[in-house]
């Protein structure tokens, strides 16, 4: 057991858990984070909105909300590849 003033062997070292390589080496980055958010918005709304003109009969209307949803879903799918590329690993194993 420590004395007075005296670190304990078992606490980290001062710093150390600010490293973002010691947390997690492959972390987000805030622009992909702040990109999956407003893709997963995105996909919601248009998906969401599509099957609610899906119920009310709309088609022509269904048909272009889903076509909205594609571009986020592609947006999502290019960062996450273009991030994981940068971190020298490759989505297609």
């Amino acid at each position: 057991m420590p004395q007075a003033g005296e670190r304990s062997r078992l606490a980290p070292q001062r710093g150390v858990c600010y490293d973002p390589n010691v947390m997690n080496p492959d972390r987000a980055t805030a622009l992909l984070a702040v990109v999956r958010i407003i893709c997963v918005l995105g996909l919601a709304f248009f998906i969401a909105g599509g099957i609610f003109l899906l119920l009310w009969w709309k088609p022509l209307a269904m048909a272009i909300s889903f076509a909205l949803a594609v571009p986020f879903f592609l947006l999502m799918r290019y960062m996450e590849k273009k991030h994981w590329e940068a971190q020298g690993d490759s989505l297609e194993r």
